[in-house]
This record gives structure tokens, sequence and C-alpha cells, in this order.
């Protein structure tokens, strides 16, 4: 941080008192408030025709570092569209193609905006420097360069913050890592979002039925939902062990 300049230092102020108020709101609000609010946001969304649309215009624009809020738009599309109690033609499978759309749109748009700043920019960042010339992330890059696209993909599936991953990508060479292998790994992870978006239609549902006197979840998706979470963690930590264990190399 000292090593920032004025400007900069400001900047990085900025973010830390958005990400201080957005913490102040979800306290303030509660779970249980914080989920009528994202309920509303998603019948809003669920009855406009742009729904769709700005979902995705808002994934594109939270797949910037330090931008905050992903995986809750992510979540947004099962409360809005993976439900057909929010409205007629609702389908996990709708709600997950708009996730993965935006997903996919947004990693390459920050990809390439991320790697054309840092190529023009770069060597006058300071900071910059320092993280290109720091041991592990010289080790990142290696690992990378070594495995390519598999490298690429298990990055994707570890418990790795995506915006900041997108940085990370588009900070190495290009010969390290081209565009086809980045949109194919990034592409190739989207299945990983129907959890999110099984979550999101899931809560709807619950809450619905808490307005309606009615139960929530059956049996079944709560066993799913548990064999999901639970696959996912494993994934997760192995994934996670392996890039540790390469970087090492």
């Amino acid at each position: 941080y000292r090593a920032l300049s004025p400007r900069a230092k400001v900047v990085v102020g900025l973010i830390a008192l958005v990400y201080a108020a957005f913490t102040l709101v979800i306290i303030r609000l509660g779970p249980h408030g914080l989920l009528e609010w994202l309920a509303q946001f998603s019948t809003f969304f669920a009855q406009s025709s742009l729904g769709p649309l700005i979902l995705i215009l808002l994934l594109i624009l939270l797949s910037f570092p330090p931008t905050i809020g992903y995986g809750t738009v992510i979540t947004l599309c099962g409360l809005s569209f993976g439900s057909p109690l929010a409205a007629p033609g609702n389908s996990l499978g709708y709600a997950w193609f708009i996730a993965a759309s935006g997903c996919l749109l947004g990693s390459v748009t920050a990809f390439l905006v991320c790697r054309i700043a840092l190529d023009t920019h770069g060597a006058d960042w300071s900071w910059v420097r320092k993280v290109r010339q720091g041991k592990e992330w010289k080790a990142m890059e290696k690992a990378v360069e070594r495995k390519g696209w598999k490298m690429i993909l298990l990055i994707r599936l570890c418990p790795f913050p995506f915006v900041y991953s997108n940085l990370f990508f588009a900070s190495l060479r290009p010969e390290v890592i081209p565009m086809p292998f980045f949109v194919l790994a990034t592409l190739a992870t989207t299945p990983k979002l129907f959890l999110h978006v099984f979550i999101g239609a899931q809560t709807f549902e619950a809450i619905q039925a808490g307005r309606d006197g009615g139960e929530a979840a059956t049996h079944t998706s709560g066993w799913f939902r548990l064999f999901y979470v639970v696959g996912a963690s494993a994934l997760g930590a192995a994934t996670s062990w392996y890039i540790y264990h390469e970087t090492k190399k």
C-alpha cells in the first residue's frame, strides 16, 4: 500500500468504503431481509423482457476486479428464471444459460480489457511489476506454461476468486494463454454455475412457500443440494491441492 501513488491510494480507499458499505447493508438487512430484497429484484427481472439482458450486462460488469457481487448475480439468475413459480416458461436450464452467457462474455471482456491495459501501462505501474516478479506469481505462471489449458481449467474449478482469476490470466504472456484456450477452459467450467442457479431457484420457491404458508423444498432437492455442495467442495479441494503441488515444482 505504501508503494502506491496518492491517486492509487484514493482509489483503494474508495473501494474499501464501498466494501464496508455493502457489509453494513447486509448486516442491517439480515439473512431473511437480504433474501426478501433479492426476491423483489428477481420478480422484477422475471417480469421484464429485458431481465435476461440486464443480468448478463451485470455479470459482464462484475467480471472486472475489484468489483464484488458476481456470485450474487449468478444466484439471482436462479431466483429470477430458475423456477416456474416466478414466471411461466422459467426453468433451471434457462437460468443456467443466462448465467453461463454472462460468465463467458464477462470473462472474455475482462480478459481482453485487462490484457490491453497491462500491456499498455503495466510497465508504468510499480505494484504490477512487483506482483509479476513475486515468487508465487512466477510459480503459477510456470505451472500454467507447463500444463497449458489443463491448468487454466483447474484454476477455474478451484476456489480462486473469479474476477481475480480473469486478471491473473490476462497478466500472463499471450503465448502462455492464447485466447482460444482461455475461452474453452471458461466454457468447460460453466456447468458448476448450475449449483448457484439451483440454490437461487430453491430460495425463490422457499420464499414463495413461506408467503403462501406452504412447504418449500422437497427431500429430493435437499439431498441433491447436499450432494452437489459436497461434490463441489471435494473438487475444489482436490484442484487446489494439485495446483499447489504443481507450483512447487
